[in-house]
This record gives structure tokens, C-alpha cells and sequence, in this order.
């Protein structure tokens, strides 16, 4: 049986969001398996040991749960007591706004088919993939959509029926629809709604392009307004990963030839020769991602650049290692 059959047969769907979903399948598990193949880091990111409370030193504790400066305050023998979660919760987090809906329109450019990827497509494949992996390791994930508010479609479960439902509805809001023109972007107040809902001591995962009219209209020095709800997240025990997802084409501005630029929230169009301002542009927009990066770790979080035209394998392995730096 195809995967696009068993995908259809599980839940009855429209015969082109089947095809999207087992094509998200295979786009999924091909990124998680080369992750797996190599080195695999666990998506808990430390998160199933959780801090309790202190309590007195008992006969037959580990010493090396000693709490030193507790004793030092005390006068006497403190250990952190500790509970290990038996499931992690993970929260995936899609941004469906309309600049979501942009793709590379460059030759070579990799994607399906040989066909470049909109920022929609890569981030539902890296969601995908990370929930695939959570499946793996029995661990509960939800799906929420974000763009001028927060919409719960699916709370974390464990089941692999729940992981092909939230590939069926990351199909569906993969592809731009008749009202994707008319959503607009508001992170601050979507990420709050998001912090209200999430559990202590889990997961959540953000893939976005941070295009937020409120922080591109604000001064440089400016700390942008979604960075707080982060920083909530972080500070109640979470580990919040910010897949910044980019274009080539936005990151770099090529072309030789003007052209007529038009933005896809209402922004003014404007015409541009590459150029004559590629140089200033992509200082500009390096001080974006940098302001970007500086938000989100100083907030706690974890920052990295998901670029389409990466694979995504190479994007999750800087997200899920340790060590590793959230921009090449």
C-alpha cells in the first residue's frame, strides 16, 4: 500500500491534501532518519529531570545532591529532590501568516521535484520531522498555529494516529488558500497566547520567518516585543527553539535586473535594481538576524536559521545539538 493510500484510508481527505500529506510523510521521516543516521541528539534537551523542592539529607541519599550554598545558609545537609517526567510535552509551533507563503523563484534552487520550497513547505517539514521524532521516543506533542493570535488544533498526545492528523492539517496549511493573503503578523500577542497554554517543563518549537511589523518598524535597539512571552516560557523550566525560517532569496537579494518588489501583509510595493542596493540590503538584513538571534537566547531560548534551501536534516541537527551554534 502507497503512503498516499494508507494516509487517505486513516482519515477521509481531500484527494489533494492526501497527496500533500504522505509527500510531508516521506519529506519528514527522510529528514529524521538522515538525523537518526548521524548525530542524533534527544529532542528533551535535559527537560525530564525536574527541580521539586529541598528537603533534608536522609541515610542513603546521593551526596552528590547536595545543595552546598543551602548548607552554607542552614547549617544543615540540603539535597535537591528531583522528579523525572515520564513523557515530555512538546508544543510545534507554526507561524501561517502570509509572508509565510514565499518561495525562491531561482534556478537550481533545491525543493520537491526540483521545485523551491515556500517557507510554509520547509516549516511544516522540520515540524513534521520533530514530531516524528518525539513519536519515536514516546513523548506527547501538539500542534498550534500562530499569526495575529494562537490557534490550538491539535494537544499533545502520543498516539502515531495523532502524528499522520497533524500531518494532514501541516498539508493542508502548507499550501496558500484562498485566505492566507489576509493574515497578518502579530508574534508578541501570539506567543503570549501560546505561554498561557503551554505546561511547565516541555518543549516548544517555533518555526517563523520573525517578520513581525511591530519589530521591523522599531529602532534597532529596540528589544522585540515577542521576545517576553519567550522569556516566560524559559524562566517556568521550557526549552524554546526559534527555527527563523528565510529564503535565499531574502537573505541575499540576487539578481542583476530591477524588478518590482511587493510585500505579502499589505506592505507598499517598491521597485529595486539588486545591484544598487544588494550591499546595503543584506547588511540590513544581517542586523535583523542578529538582533533576532540576541532576542531569543537572551530571552533563554535556542536561535537557529532554518534556510529552504538547506537541508532540513542539517537544520535539526543545529537545533537538537547542544553545542552547536544557531547560525553557520
Amino acid at each position: 500500500m502507497s503512503a498516499r493510500v494508507a494516509v487517505a484510508q486513516r482519515r477521509p481527505l481531500p484527494e489533494d491534501v492526501a497527496a500533500r500529506a504522505a509527500q510531508l510523510s516521506v519529506r519528514a521521516r527522510a529528514a529524521a532518519d538522515a538525523l537518526l543516521a548521524g548525530h542524533h541528539r534527544s529532542v528533551r534537551h535535559g527537560a525530564s529531570a525536574v527541580f521539586v523542592e529541598h528537603r533534608e539529607y536522609r541515610p542513603g541519599d546521593d551526596p552528590r545532591r547536595l545543595d552546598w550554598r543551602a548548607f552554607a545558609r542552614t547549617d544543615r545537609p540540603i539535597i535537591r529532590h528531583y522528579e523525572h517526567e515520564a513523557q515530555l510535552r512538546a508544543t510545534l509551533v507554526f507561524d501561517r501568516s502570509s509572508s509565510m507563503y514565499f518561495a525562491d523563484s531561482r534556478d537550481g534552487a533545491s525543493g520537491e521535484s526540483g521545485v523551491p520550497p515556500t517557507k510554509a513547505e520547509h516549516a511544516a517539514t522540520l515540524l513534521a520531522a520533530m514530531a516524528y521524532l518525539l513519536l519515536r521516543q514516546g513523548d506527547a506533542f501538539g500542534l498550534t498555529y500562530i499569526d495575529e493570535a494562537a490557534e490550538v488544533t491539535h494537544p499533545p498526545r502520543s498516539r502515531p494516529d495523532h502524528f499522520e492528523n497533524l500531518l494532514s492539517s501541516l498539508a493542508r496549511s502548507e499550501l496558500a488558500s484562498e485566505g492566507t493573503a489576509a493574515r497578518r503578523t502579530d508574534l508578541a500577542a501570539a506567543l503570549a497566547a501560546v505561554a498561557e497554554r503551554t505546561h511547565r517543563h516541555g518543549v516548544v518549537v517555533v518555526a517563523s520567518d520573525l517578520l513581525d511589523p511591530a519589530t521591523l518598524a522599531a529602532p534597532a535597539t529596540v528589544t522585540p516585543g515577542w521576545s517576553a512571552p519567550i522569556g516566560l516560557m524559559a524562566r517556568r523550566g521550557q526549552s524554546v527553539v526559534v527555527l527563523h525560517v528565510l529564503t535565499a532569496t531574502e537573505l541575499e537579494l540576487a539578481g542583476r535586473e530591477s524588478a518590482r518588489f511587493e510585500g505579502l501583509e499589505g506592505e507598499v510595493a517598491t521597485e529595486a535594481d539588486p545591484v544598487e542596493v544588494g550591499d546595503r540590503y543584506r547588511e540590513r538584513v544581517a542586523r535583523f538576524c542578529d538582533r533576532c538571534e540576541r532576542a531569543v537566547t537572551a530571552a533563554g531560548g535556542r536561535y537557529v536559521l532554518a534556510r529552504t534551501d538547506e537541508a532540513p536534516a542539517l537544520t535539526l541537527a543545529r537545533a537538537l545539538s547542544p553545542g552547536s551554534r544557531g547560525r553557520r
